[in-house]
């Protein structure tokens, strides 16, 4: 699990690339960019729609931390939100503060599921190959099972979300 949060960590960010953007950039946040990814963030899509319609100029504004709504539908992983935002003009080379696109972002956030899918897959083969022989041993099975089809549909939306991307360019 170590090494999964560390390669996560190492392909989210460029240590490098990271310091030079807190000393050079600095990013304008706006009340509707922070409105837009707070709705994104928590799933209020009634105040997403509203402010979408009522702000669409806005629709690239940046949060206190620099996100774009584009991005936060991305790591939400909202395969309906990017699409929304993509028809409203959502700008798909924006960055992120560490200098990723809302794609690159996605592609990385896959791999990383990727990797974690096959240690749960794994998991779940062991488990098969021995007999489940205590209750603790069968929710653990279930559990298990539960986190495959979380992390399958994880992984659909994001591959969507890259596809949805990639039409944009």
């Amino acid at each position: 699990m170590v090494k999964q949060i560390l390669f996560m960590l190492l392909s989210l960010t460029n240590l490098n690339a990271m310091s030079q953007t807190y000393e050079t950039v600095e990013y304008q946040s706006s009340p509707i960019g922070e409105k837009l990814c707070f709705a994104i963030q928590w799933g209020e899509f009634a105040e997403f729609q509203e402010l979408i319609m009522q702000n669409h100029d806005s629709i690239n504004d940046r949060d206190k931390l620099g996100n774009t709504p584009l991005i936060m539908a991305t790591i939400k992983e909202n395969p309906l939100l990017v699409h929304i935002l993509l028809e409203n003009h959502a700008d798909p080379l924006i960055t992120t503060p560490y200098g990723q696109t809302a794609r690159k972002l996605a592609q990385h956030l896959h791999a990383f599921k990727t990797s974690h899918m096959e240690d749960i897959n794994n998991d779940y083969k062991t488990l098969v190959s021995k007999k489940v022989k205590t209750e603790k041993e069968l929710r653990y099975m279930v559990h298990v099972l539960e986190e495959i089809e979380r992390m399958s549909s994880s992984l659909t939306n994001l591959e969507e979300i890259i596809q949805q991307l990639d039409s944009a360019h």
